[in-house]
């Protein structure tokens, strides 16, 4: 897909379904690419969960790119490629906080690490609005109403393209890594995490397509 089509999809999408925030793409860096034009949390003074830069890019419609000094959420960074050692206190610690059950948080781990890109394979993330992308994206995020994002979804099937439906339901932030994996659409409810931290609307859900 051509930038320009990138860019037409995203203001096409906006129009046609009433989206209130603007779809984004995300592009995955292998290598330590150049990423100063775009803005990072720490030119802010902060540090940034991925669910928090990809809530702020789809509202006020600016680029951001992140790495892993960017970031507080070392669960989101792990599953985005940039920790180049897995976080063994998400064995011991984390998952604590989602279940009680032994059961289910072993099922939780396995989804995870499932998911998540290969450790300290990716050096930055860029994170824009499709409609004024400077980069073809790897993989796109749209935020809507059930309705709209059903919408987008039957579309898909009408293409034989079958969503999935995100089944780690405490980290939202893992739909658009597993539809890059997988290469398949992901459908996703923002976690508890991603309300709290991003700001996901109550009313709202998310679709990951592939760009291509």
């Amino acid at each position: 897909m051509e930038i320009e089509e990138v860019r037409n999809l995203g203001r096409e999408l906006r129009a046609r379904l009433g989206l209130r925030t603007y779809p984004v793409g995300i592009k995955f860096c292998g290598e330590d690419c150049d990423v100063s034009r775009f803005k990072r949390p720490q030119d802010f003074g902060v540090h940034m969960a991925v669910c928090q830069v990809i809530n702020n890019v789809r509202r006020h419609g600016k680029p951001m790119a992140f790495k892993l000094e960017d970031m507080f959420c070392m669960v989101g960074a792990y599953i985005y490629g940039l920790v180049p050692e897995y976080p063994e206190y998400l064995l011991g610690e984390v998952f604590k906080w989602h279940t009680s059950s032994e059961e289910v948080k072993n099922f939780l781990v396995l989804k995870l690490q499932e998911k998540a890109l290969p450790q300290g394979s990716i050096k930055a993330v860029v994170v824009t609005p499709l409609e004024t992308a400077e980069v073809v994206p790897d993989v796109a995020v749209i935020y809507g109403t059930p309705t709209q994002i059903s919408a987008i979804a039957k579309a898909l099937i009408w293409h034989g393209i079958f969503p999935e439906i995100s089944s780690n339901w405490s980290f939202g932030c893992s739909a658009a890594v597993g539809a890059y994996r997988s290469k398949r659409p992901h459908v996703s409810i923002p976690s508890s995490g991603e309300v709290v931290w991003g700001w996901s609307e109550e009313d709202e859900v998310s679709v990951s397509p592939l760009s291509t």
